[in-house]
């Protein structure tokens, strides 16, 4: 179970990286593509889970492209200066 999490986890972020598409990916693994597009989706859904419950919204489009929000009243977004 291990080691099928990890796969997973590589191939998701290999789509995440966008230097192949999805259907190369799944070529190159022998899975189907609909697969890696679920593991993407599901780690973009759970990454601020890495991070602590409230820390970043992370939201998604149907076309996948993903934003990331203020989390919880008095943090400061990526970059910005403590005012």
């Amino acid at each position: 179970r291990v080691a099928t999490t990890r796969r997973h986890s590589r191939l998701a972020l290999e789509a995440l990286k966008g230097d192949k598409t999805i259907a190369e990916i799944a070529q190159k693994h022998d899975v189907h593509a609909y697969q890696v597009t679920g593991w993407r989706r599901q780690l973009l859904e759970r990454a601020a889970d890495v991070f602590g419950s409230g820390a970043a919204t992370i939201v998604t489009s149907n076309l996948g492209s993903d934003r990331v929000g203020p989390g919880l009243p008095g943090q400061q977004a990526v970059g910005q200066r403590h005012a």
